[in-house]
């Protein structure tokens, strides 16, 4: 007749079992799509949602990476670096991803990322999910393109129904509404659909989201006596609805764009010479506006006066403006035109990094992660 387990040693056991995910879920997904080899039971606990989550929300706030891409005369580029903290620098490359490999001959266009998976428009006119960390497995889902003067885009995850969405939004319909016409694709319900609501606005920059607490969120602008007045447009991802979030009150700010890091968005206003940064501490709440930094010495990026004549440059010079990255220990990764730069608080001096893409490029942050497309 088989004893029963003492208590105390399934105790025990559990506790090996906690200590053993609390060493695992600190590891790189390197090593975890390694050790998931190690046995049964290892690959079922690193393959779990729950460890995927737990993995995930360690390290989205520490070891953050920054994806630079270019894509011109339908040949795209791209590369894949890493920011770490040390004595010597907070940026180093990580590696460069060989575009035989994902790429489309066409070339592609980036819609968005978040949780470490990036969404590509690949052309012609499909759409592929991508997480580089788990050995370049893709999924693709129907595209949706219409032909609009004024189109943006959107990639994110709704918390609330567990669902990861692609956002597509374009200005006009056939019948004649001035406003934005929103297409929401499930990945759950595997299918897209218009929304009831969509949202009015002007001009929208830049056309790629920033996903920020379950919404995405993109500058808007409108045009009133020939100057411009900014706002945020912020669409909720698991109601499916548009609310406009008030900018802080700034001093420089013929540019303006937004950023995510650590969970947090950010807003950049620059000037000539100058750009403000702030934060929005508890997101959707106007009042917890709080100034970071104002940092001297950039390139000059907007020389021209504010106005309807000047609304084209003014987007051409916003599409150059991104905040990266904002470390707990105050660096900031920002692109100001051709320049990828860090600002560090306690330096004479910021640090340039040269990206080798002569036409330009565009630059977003992103964490190495488990989740699969």
């Amino acid at each position: 007749m088989p004893f029963p387990t003492p208590k105390r040693h399934m105790q025990q056991q559990n506790l090996n079992q906690d200590i053993i995910t609390e060493i695992l879920k600190r590891l790189p997904v390197k090593s975890l799509l390694q050790f998931r080899c190690v046995s049964k039971v290892w690959r079922a606990l690193i393959s779990s949602p729950e460890f995927v989550k737990l993995h995930l929300n360690f390290h989205s706030k520490k070891d953050i990476k920054v994806m630079t891409y270019s894509s011109v005369n339908r040949i795209s580029y791209m590369s894949l670096f890493s920011i770490t903290v040390n004595t010597q620098s907070s940026f180093r490359k990580f590696i460069t991803y060989d575009g035989s490999v994902l790429i489309p001959e066409d070339g592609f266009e980036f819609l968005g990322s978040c949780n470490g998976l990036f969404c590509f428009r690949a052309k012609p006119y499909q759409i592929m999910i991508w997480n580089p960390s788990l050995n370049g497995n893709v999924k693709t889902i129907p595209d949706v393109w219409r032909f609009s003067f004024i189109s943006i885009f959107g990639f994110g995850y709704d918390m609330h129904n567990d669902d990861y969405k692609v956002v597509y939004a374009y200005y006009g319909d056939n019948n004649g509404d001035d406003e934005y016409v929103v297409l929401v694709y499930s990945f759950k319900l595997g299918s897209w659909k218009r929304c009831d609501r969509g949202f009015s606005s002007e001009f929208v920059y830049p056309r790629i989201a920033v996903f920020v607490s379950g919404s995405l969120n993109w500058c808007n602008i409108n045009l009133d006596d020939s100057d411009w007045n900014w706002n945020i447009i912020s669409f909720n991802l698991t109601t499916e609805t548009a609310k406009a979030i008030a900018l802080p009150s700034h001093e420089h700010g013929a540019a303006i764009c937004v950023g995510e890091s650590r969970g947090l968005l950010f807003a950049g206003f620059h000037l000539k010479r100058q750009m403000e940064v702030w934060v929005m501490n508890e997101f959707g709440v106007e009042e917890s506006w709080t100034k970071l930094v104002c940092i001297s010495n950039l390139p000059v990026h907007h020389p021209l006066p504010r106005g309807l004549a000047n609304t084209a440059y003014m987007a051409l010079c916003n599409a150059k403006l991104a905040i990266v990255h904002v470390s707990e220990n105050g660096d900031i990764l920002m692109m100001v035109g051709h320049q990828l730069k860090l600002h560090r608080p306690n330096a004479r001096r910021g640090k340039n990094f040269n990206i080798p893409y002569d036409l330009g490029y565009m630059v977003t942050s992103y964490v190495d992660t488990l989740v699969s497309p």
